[in-house]
């Protein structure tokens, strides 16, 4: 279940308060004077800029709503900070949406037989998309992928090859700004735990402070040690929606409005679903921020820097205990 809902991509995220098409159109976020922004074909709103969810908490206000009730939440990369390395003696943006495909598909490809790598095909053997994949893979590959992958980009940070900064200027500002109205903010971070510490300087760093006015005050751990609470930040891995529902139900915190801010369309859906699961009257908004990226991926930058922080053989697991393929397909590659 680790995996599975990072690979789903179906996005399904109307606002629940907003039960027409003609309510719809009454919701203005404004990028321009001459440009109104309506929600997208498949019901995620856009916004480009996050001090545009002011328009959305204030219509509730508007009506009445206490400060207290509203939570906003926040992703972290490319929402909140963006990520970067020097190359040239310049920073060279890349963008953890891209990196952390690009690390984990290496993986895949580099760990899968090769008679299966030429089977499936090497465009098919992708982290986003497992259907055609687990028919020949067992699911014990891709999770040991997966966190493989996160301790990578953990290393990555530790080192300092990887950096990051405030997506915005003046976004911790903003984020005060809401907490001194009495709204309760967070952060929801697919990072896991291991980077509680750096994710907490790096956020000091860019001046965004979840601490004030946050739905809880003292430090949660998990079952799982990848996913833990933190200083006003849920490190959930990827399955967003599943963690922060068992956070609000640990803290017993039942919110009226929820604003969930993400760069990210599938995370949104699945937050959206876990949310209105168990809380079926909530009010939801789902931000897809539209992160502007500044260059292409650069594969060759991300590939001498899992170099220099790994070595040569950095996409190498422990396969020794770990079943590459299904039954059937084991059965044929001992034959072999």
């Amino acid at each position: 279940m680790f995996i599975k809902f990072f690979l789903i991509s179906t996005v399904l995220c109307l606002p629940a308060c907003l039960d027409t098409k003609k309510k719809a159109e009454h919701i203005k976020v404004i990028t321009d004077p001459k440009k109104t922004i309506r929600p997208s074909k498949i019901n995620v709103w856009p916004i480009e800029r996050i001090p545009m969810i002011q328009t959305f908490i204030n219509n509730h206000l508007a009506r009445g709503f206490n400060p207290a009730e509203i939570l906003v939440i926040f992703d972290v990369d490319e929402t909140l900070l963006e990520n970067y390395a020097i190359k040239n003696n310049r920073e060279k943006q890349l963008l953890a949406s891209s990196l952390f495909p690009h690390i984990a598909n290496n993986i895949l490809i580099k760990n899968i037989p090769d008679y299966l790598v030429k089977k499936i095909g090497i465009n098919n053997i992708d982290i986003n998309k497992p259907d055609n994949l687990l028919k020949y893979v067992d699911k014990s590959l891709i999770d040991t992928t997966v966190i493989k992958t996160l301790n990578i980009i953990v290393d990555l940070y530790n080192k300092g090859l990887l950096n990051t900064k405030a997506t915005e200027l003046h976004i911790g500002k903003f984020i005060q700004s809401l907490q001194k109205r009495g709204i309760h903010t967070m952060a929801l971070t697919a990072r896991i735990a291991a980077l509680k510490e750096k994710t907490a300087l790096q956020l000091q760093n860019a001046k965004i402070n979840f601490s004030d006015k946050a739905i809880y005050d003292k430090e949660i751990k998990f079952i799982n040690k990848h996913h833990s609470f933190s200083n006003g930040v849920l490190f959930s891995g990827i399955d967003k929606g599943k963690i922060l529902l068992e956070l609000l139900q640990a803290i017993d915190y039942s919110p009226t409005l929820v604003i969930f801010v993400d760069d990210n369309a599938h995370f949104i859906d699945n937050v959206r679903k876990a949310l209105l699961k168990k809380y079926p009257n909530v009010i939801f908004y789902g931000l897809h921020y539209i992160f502007k990226a500044k260059n292409e991926f650069d594969s060759e930058l991300a590939e001498s820097l899992l170099i220099s922080s790994s070595g040569k053989k950095w996409w190498a697991l422990d396969n020794s205990n770990m079943p590459i393929g299904t039954k059937k397909e084991s059965s044929k590659q001992s034959l072999q």
